[in-house]
């Protein structure tokens, strides 16, 4: 789809989704009514509807439930449609009601609203309200269920990755462009959709014309004209999401398409400019890094994929797919881990650190696992929160399973997931290469270097830093092509938030000297690699790189000659 062509439709015109059936207002009782004449028939003379009924011939079944709110998928004679069950849970909500619509108020207007723009978005059939003593105690919502469908996210996340090649690059451009021409098309009118995020997004697939599909329309609000802050922090909710799957050239598209149908109208809201559009994006990240912090504390606090376990004696943390028994016999005797039938084998036995395959139950499925056990001074639990944080950042890193802490006894323990065919890069660089060609060898390096080169800048640009960065910190797997590469030695990481141009320097020296001792790297090598790292920034700021990260270099080398 090109940004210069209308936005697709769904196969009906925007107008027929308001008035696709004659209205007709149905009044009993408390109730309230207002409906397509097509499904009149479903309000029985009481004024409620038959949910119980269509339960229990399994015509109903419930997608969604919370003490505000319970969604019903409906299969009915009349076609598939959802119901939105709104409920006024205190006084304060019912008072609300008196003075602003109720939330199927707001979504039916909306879609109304949305629908005149020319997006695609839900077809609203029937809304409904329940009043006593003149409050609305609870209020509905019916809408025709969008054929062949699914969220955004999920496709991203399930679907995508199994596609070919070619049909993934036509995919991620249609979509890039459909998204940032349906975002625009909101943002010129003043719409603000404030739960913004791709599950609120429904993607169609006809024949291979992508269509997109707004839903969730309650939490919309409508304003003469946006901001730049507020555009920058609405497109923030998509960004959070999208940031570390997608590739530059998908965001470089999202916002060429964007910015293209903006300014197709400029008497409306006038030009975007580029410079606009780089605000738009620095906004963006600064609300992507708020919601990295926000994730962290919020699985320091704990959710359902986390369990926390506390006992006078030991803590613990581990994910949900262990299972509460499970973990809480390892948080009581955690020693049982290096016992047999437990120990598979041992990796490292040293003063400080102990590490061991070990086999652990993931809902009493055997599993296997690499536990490690730290002497006092080191820290399981900072590992455990670096490696999720990580994770969380999209940053390759192995899962960490669980963490013990014993405070009364010598050791802490930590349990990794272990990564199929990966071995340490010191490793990789001692047995793997030795058995290529010369020639082989200059390609893989260079590879690899170009690889770990880039992780590391996004290691930096999230704000952690790894000070003892050596040849143990990485992972590789052995035999790809393609190197793929994670991040280990979690509990060296740190996070000061912000890492200055010294820091990296220092690690970036301390590192290529590293695999100059282990693997004849010359200093062009190195000086590759710093070009891999640095990125867009290399032609204004690599002499003053190089001319400090070489000295590191010479100065290491020459006191290890000596």
């Amino acid at each position: 789809m090109s940004a210069e062509t209308d936005f697709p439709s769904n196969g009906i015109d925007s107008r027929d989704l308001v008035n696709r059936s004659a209205w007709v207002s149905v009044k009993h009782g408390v109730y309230h009514w207002d409906l397509q004449s097509c499904i009149s028939q479903w309000v029985d003379n009481k004024g409620e509807l038959p949910i119980s009924q269509w339960r229990e011939e399994q015509q109903a079944s419930i997608i969604k439930t919370g003490p505000h709110r319970t969604v019903y998928h409906l299969k009915l004679p009349e076609g598939n449609f959802y119901l939105k069950h709104y409920r006024t849970a205190d006084w304060q909500a019912r008072l609300q009601n008196l003075v602003r619509p109720t939330k199927a108020d707001l979504e039916w207007q909306a879609a109304r609203k949305i629908a005149a723009l020319g997006l695609p978005t839900i077809e609203t059939v029937a809304i409904g309200r329940r009043k006593q003593f003149g409050f609305v105690q609870d209020n509905f919502l019916i809408s025709r269920e969008i054929e062949q469908v699914e969220p955004l996210d999920q496709f991203v996340l399930r679907d995508f990755p199994q596609m070919e090649s070619l049909p993934q690059q036509i995919v991620r451009r249609d979509i890039a462009q459909q998204l940032g021409w349906m975002t625009a098309i909101l943002h010129r009118n003043g719409v603000l959709h404030r739960d913004f995020h791709p599950g609120n997004v429904l993607l169609q697939n006809n024949e291979g014309r992508w269509t997109l599909f707004l839903i969730d329309l309650h939490s919309t609000s409508w304003k003469r004209r946006l901001s730049i802050k507020q555009i920058g922090e609405n497109l923030s909710l998509l960004n959070n999401f999208f940031a570390r799957l997608t590739s530059k050239t998908d965001r470089l598209r999202f916002l060429r398409a964007y910015s293209q149908c903006w300014n197709r109208d400029q008497s409306q809201s006038g030009h975007l400019s580029s410079e606009t559009v780089k605000r738009i994006d620095e906004i963006c990240q600064r609300e992507l890094d708020k919601a990295d912090l926000r994730g962290d504390k919020k699985w320091k606090r704990g959710n359902r994929r986390l369990i926390i376990l506390d006992s006078p004696t030991n803590h613990c943390r581990g994910l949900a797919i262990l299972g509460e028994q499970y973990l809480q016999q390892l948080c009581e005797h955690p020693e049982q881990l290096f016992e047999k039938p437990n120990l598979i084998a041992w990796q490292k036995r040293e003063a400080t650190l102990q590490r061991g395959l070990v086999e652990l139950r993931w809902n009493g499925t055997p599993q296997t696992a690499i536990v490690t056990a730290y002497a006092k001074g080191h820290h399981a639990r900072e590992a455990w929160e670096m490696g999720h944080a990580l994770l969380r950042r999209r940053l390759p890193a192995p899962r960490p399973l669980l963490f013990v802490e014993t405070p009364a006894n010598d050791w802490d323990y930590l349990a990794i997931e272990p990564i199929p065919e990966a071995v340490s890069l010191h490793q990789w660089l001692s047995e793997r290469l030795q058995s290529l060609h010369a020639s082989d060898r200059r390609k893989r390096i260079h590879r690899v270097f170009n690889v770990l080169a880039v992780q590391l800048r996004r290691l930096h640009n999230h704000g952690f830093d790894q000070p003892t960065l050596n040849l143990h910190s990485f992972l590789i797997q052995k035999d790809e092509l393609s190197p793929k590469t994670w991040f280990a030695s979690l509990e060296t990481l740190q996070q000061p938030l912000r890492v200055d141009g010294a820091c990296v320097r220092k690690a970036l020296a301390g590192f290529l000297c590293c695999v100059r001792s282990a693997w004849p790297v010359g200093l062009t090598d190195c000086l590759r690699f710093l070009r891999a790292y640095l990125q867009a920034d290399f032609r204004r700021t690599w002499k003053s790189h190089w001319r400090d990260v070489a000295r590191l270099i010479v100065k290491t080398s020459q006191q290890e000659a000596a």
